[in-house]
């Protein structure tokens, strides 16, 4: 019976678990909080949603009316769909290219007639679709018992849907939570997702995590913080970077904090000891302000930002915050981050080493009187100013890289797709042999074709030129993925600055991608070396 496919000829009932999808996809988009860039894992048994026992009436034309209901609304929202195969394909998953651009694809094609009619479903609608072993989702919907749980992040929390039937199948469904390390029990806090806050407080020097007591002062601290500030500790956003594993105490918080707020301001001088205050290994502090006109009005953008080692995102050792006065609400202003950050903060890499410690904050206070909502001109020109801060402190993250002594930046166009652009641009800033080649100025342009060659992704490298360029000059090296004649000296010439870029053509499309890397020196092995001790 697992052979066989069916079909269905009650148009009504195709109707019926369209809509019913749909439904579900609704409520556990809003039980689950999804947003841009989530994914949601299915696992469907068709055979049970028509009455049958799973995997014996593989029936198609429902698997693609629960793709079409699901998508209608995943899809505007930006949330990607994960289908899960059957048994007979151990459980591989179809997901959209794009959504895992980083990810390890296995050699996987779902058939209806296996068991894995959604799954199939998913394929032929997906633009790019790959197949994956596993994959860490945000969201769940088990239509008929198809074990999906495996494949969420920790920590799966089952969620109760008003929608508990899609056709004749049981619809479960599940969402996750955070997962916080610091104690003898997690706790997961709920209060800080309302969009709101108005304070942060950070120390550098101890990351606060892996120890005994991290949740416990965590939450003391941001009391004192609240205390002195009149605010509510819910309010308060803390951050933490520096050894992992090390118990701290809270007297020094006891006494610093009202230090800190007694010296808070509003000007350049405040914001710079705050950005050197946070400093670990750096070399310098890291910030930047611009301003520029909404509706008229002047509207600004601040932040600060510390990473110098374990930068790879995600997740990082870098910690930035960004503040703004213009006046956003939380899910615009949330939208805005989700936007800039794939493009920017997630296409660092100093040494390919993550940590337990990463955040990313976007604050705005509305003082400015300037306000900015989703789908108008002025919150495209808001994203295009954030988009400018968060590169600027990408390069100089990169840049100041533990022991680096040049950013690299490297530039690809003419991929067949974003997913590719951006895979291929971290590839190469990534790449160890690379990074080598560029601390000793060796225009070792075959590393840049290795780096490529090991991406993930379907696409074809024949066409691929390699470019070197600094303010001394630019070497072209590398046409049609071959050697193309060029002066050794010159490029000598060219990777003695300190800036390099990497400008790559892969000839085959429209998309292009940035990243920022640096190069791999001895001093990187003397700071890690006895970075304790």
């Amino acid at each position: 019976m697992a052979g066989i496919i069916h079909e269905v000829e009650r148009t009504d009932l195709l109707e019926q678990v369209r809509q019913e999808a749909a439904d579900a996809a609704r409520q556990l988009a809003e039980a689950a909080r999804l947003r841009r860039g989530h994914i949601v894992v299915v696992g469907c048994s068709t055979s049970e949603v028509v009455g049958h026992q799973v995997g014996s009436w593989s029936t198609p034309q429902i698997a693609q009316a629960i793709f079409d209901g699901l998508n209608s609304v995943f899809a505007p929202m930006g949330v990607y769909i994960a289908a899960q195969c059957c048994e007979h394909l151990n459980r591989a998953l179809i997901v959209e290219h794009e959504a895992v651009p980083g990810a390890e694809i296995v050699n996987v094609l779902p058939q209806p007639k296996a068991g894995s009619s959604f799954a199939t479903a998913a394929y032929q609608s997906f633009r790019h679709p790959v197949a994956l072993e596993e994959i860490r989702a945000d969201a769940g919907l088990d239509i008929g018992g198809t074990l999906i749980g495996m494949h969420l992040k920790k920590v799966a929390v089952p969620v109760r849907l008003p929608q508990n039937h899609i056709g004749s199948a049981i619809l479960l469904a599940a969402r996750v939570r955070p997962k916080f390390i610091g104690g003898e029990r997690a706790i997961y806090d709920e209060h800080l997702k309302d969009g709101y806050a108005q304070a942060i407080v950070v120390n550098s020097g101890n990351a606060n995590t892996c120890a005994p007591n991290g949740i416990e002062l965590a939450k003391e601290t941001c009391e004192i913080v609240a205390k002195e500030l009149g605010i509510s500790a819910d309010d308060v956003l803390p951050s933490s970077t520096g050894v992992i594993g090390q118990a701290m105490s809270i007297e020094p918080f006891a006494r610093g904090i009202p230090e800190a707020a007694a010296k808070l301001a509003a000007d350049e001088a405040g914001s710079h000891d705050a950005a050197t205050a946070i400093m670990t290994t750096d070399t310098h502090p890291k910030e930047i302000a611009l301003e520029f006109a909404v509706g008229g009005k002047a509207v600004r953008i601040g932040a600060i930002a510390k990473g110098s080692g374990m930068i790879h995102p995600n997740m990082a050792t870098m910690l930035l915050f960004m503040t703004t006065d213009a006046k956003v609400a939380p899910a615009a202003l949330q939208k805005a981050l989700s936007t800039v950050v794939p493009a920017t903060f997630n296409q660092i890499s100093v040494d390919g080493d993550t940590s337990t410690n990463d955040t990313v904050l976007l604050l705005a206070s509305g003082l400015s009187g300037a306000e900015i909502a989703e789908g108008t001109p002025d919150y495209d020109t808001f994203v295009a100013a954030l988009t400018k801060v968060a590169e600027h402190l990408s390069r100089e993250l990169a840049g100041d890289g533990e022991g680096a002594t040049k950013l690299l930046e490297c530039t690809v166009t003419g991929a067949p797709d974003l997913a590719t652009a951006r895979a291929v641009s971290k590839s190469v800033i990534h790449s160890t042999l690379f990074k080598a080649a560029m601390f000793g100025a060796d225009a070792n342009w075959g590393r840049v074709l290795c780096a490529i060659g090991y991406t993930p992704g379907d696409f074809d490298i024949s066409k691929t030129s390699v470019r070197l360029k600094s303010k001394a000059g630019e070497v072209f090296v590398c046409e049609n993925a071959a050697y193309h004649p060029y002066s050794e000296d010159e490029a000598a010439k060219v990777l003695a600055e300190h800036d390099i870029l990497v400008k790559v053509d892969m000839g085959t499309g429209d998309a292009s991608a940035k990243a920022w890397g640096c190069d791999l020196t001895y001093d990187y092995v003397k700071i890690n070396g006895d970075y304790r001790t």
